[in-house]
């Protein structure tokens, strides 16, 4: 290693620490009510102009903190659907400032968030001060005063404390943090687009623990040519094999995704990625009051990776399943082979029917009870019965708005439909 290589290497440890060190300064200051009143004032201004502060933000930190590009999809960026989420934040943020109980939920997806991707808390104040900085260079002189500037300030504190020890605790009760080197063992091709990669620990005295049905990783790659690591996150998609201490996730090739396609092109058994610890709420839930209730599952895409291991399990416990999945067409529908082995060993407790937007020559197969040519619809939803079931869901975002939206209508209350986004996303 060169001088200039341990110079910069032990500046990046400085850095870290300095960052460390202001995050362990924050602490719980009362707002009084001239800065609660400055903060109510920033709600026309984050209601016309949020997403342009909250772009600007990004491209100032990603430009200057090059230790968080890891934690960012570019796409993300580039679709504004960061900039947009971070905004929808802030502006809640404002409007709540005299009770933020009603945030509570959207505060407990955020740390779960950050904990499926190891945020550390090191990384709160370079927020914090590109947030600040950004607001002081973007708004108006005669609104970004001393004074509101010290009011966010105190906010953003806030709020970074209640986030940084709600995520320490979660830490905690991990196997392990930050990313333990996994070594590809295996790569199955399960449909046209789809590739599953199964993932051991590379040191192999490291035993992987039990995750629950429906937990996902965060996967960290090298990427040719990238000039940083880069994460994603990807379902748990079997029942976690703790006999042969592997995961496996199933990745979709996207147009123009810079890791699906690195996945699908030029991934080889051999390959050293970092993994994460299991994480995510959207669990399978067994209980005494709920073991012989059925469960009804929707997956739209690769939105059926969790709900794999999810639906497995709850086939072992004996309760029956009624699954609708929907593809594109039939070559890019993935684990075929899953679903003739469970139909046939489950056969009445598992009721499959598919829905294939795209004309394709389906023929009818033996697994599947229902067939149909075209996306889901109300009249589909509203011939199941959703008396006394446990419903689970997930897929693209559109499909989980319209068929929970659907269900609601249908009196399904809304806390029942369990689900998951990937990706930055307004509630």
């Amino acid at each position: 290693m060169s001088s200039v290589e341990v110079n910069r290497e032990n500046a990046d440890v400085a850095n870290t620490n300095r960052q460390a060190n202001l995050a362990e300064g924050y602490e719980i200051k009362e707002l009084n009510e001239s800065q609660k009143q400055y903060i109510r004032s920033s709600i026309p201004i984050l209601e016309s102009s949020g997403v342009n502060l909250t772009k600007a933000f990004y491209q100032k930190m990603l430009g200057n903190y090059p230790e968080v590009l890891p934690y960012f999809n570019k796409a993300h960026q580039i679709s504004l659907s960061q900039p947009r989420i971070l905004a929808f934040a802030l502006l809640n943020y404002a409007k709540n400032i005299d009770d933020l109980t009603s945030l509570s939920a959207f505060m407990d997806q955020i740390v779960v968030k950050h904990v499926g991707l190891q945020i550390k808390a090191e990384h709160y104040p370079i927020v914090g001060h590109c947030l600040l900085s950004t607001m002081q260079e973007l708004l108006p002189s005669d609104v970004a005063t001393p004074a509101f500037l010290e009011a966010w300030t105190t906010a953003y504190g806030n709020l970074a404390k209640i986030l940084i020890d709600s995520e320490k605790k979660v830490y905690q009760s991990q196997p392990w943090n930050g990313f333990v080197e996994f070594k590809v063992t295996e790569l199955i091709n399960e449909s046209s687009d789809v590739k599953s990669v199964y993932l051991g620990p590379k040191d192999p005295a490291f035993r992987i623990s039990h995750a629950h049905p429906g937990q996902y990783v965060s996967v960290l790659w090298e990427i040719p040519g990238l000039s940083h690591k880069t994460l994603r996150e990807y379902s748990l998609s079997n029942r976690v094999d703790t006999c042969r201490n592997q995961f496996r996730i199933s990745v979709r090739r996207v147009a123009g995704g810079v890791v699906s396609n690195f996945v699908h092109d030029n991934l080889k058994v051999g390959d050293i990625v970092g993994v994460s610890p299991p994480a995510g709420n959207f669990v399978y839930k067994r209980s005494e009051e709920n073991v012989n209730r059925p469960l009804l599952c929707f997956a739209g895409g690769i939105g059926i990776t969790p709900l794999i291991p999810i639906i497995e399990t709850a086939l072992l416990d004996g309760r029956k399943v009624n699954f609708c999945y929907s593809s594109r067409n039939y070559v890019s529908r993935p684990f075929k082979q899953w679903l003739e082995q469970l139909k046939l060993k489950y056969k009445e407790n598992l009721k499959l029917k598919e829905f294939f937007s795209e004309e394709s020559s389906v023929t009818k197969e033996q697994i599947v009870d229902e067939v149909m040519t075209r996306i889901i619809n109300e009249e589909d939803l509203e011939k199941l019965d959703l008396s006394e079931c446990d419903i689970y869901m997930l897929g693209p975002n559109n499909y989980m708005r319209f068929v929970k939206q659907e269900l609601v209508k249908l009196g399904v209350e809304p806390n029942k439909v369990q689900s998951e986004f990937f990706g930055p996303y307004i509630p």
